[in-house]
């Protein structure tokens, strides 16, 4: 279901039984544009953080020796 308060009421008015679940692309989307504006202030304030940004997004497995120091 979409994150929207307005299929949330309709759903709720229209199946009162039902149980209210939201679809993994939204959850997602939205914690990532959270982590997006995080790191944007984040960014400004320690600029040696600069570039990391994919170096956070990647799998722990996938990361070269130096990500994975810059990471900790």
């Amino acid at each position: 279901m979409a994150l929207s308060p307005a299929f949330i009421t309709g759903a709720a008015a229209y199946f009162p039984v039902a149980e209210i679940t939201f679809d993994r692309f939204h959850e997602v989307k939205l914690l990532n544009e959270a982590m997006d504006k995080v790191r944007k202030d984040t960014r400004k304030e320690y600029e040696p953080l600069k570039g990391l940004k994919y170096t956070f997004l990647k799998n722990r497995e996938n990361l070269s020796g130096k990500q994975a120091t810059s990471r900790v």
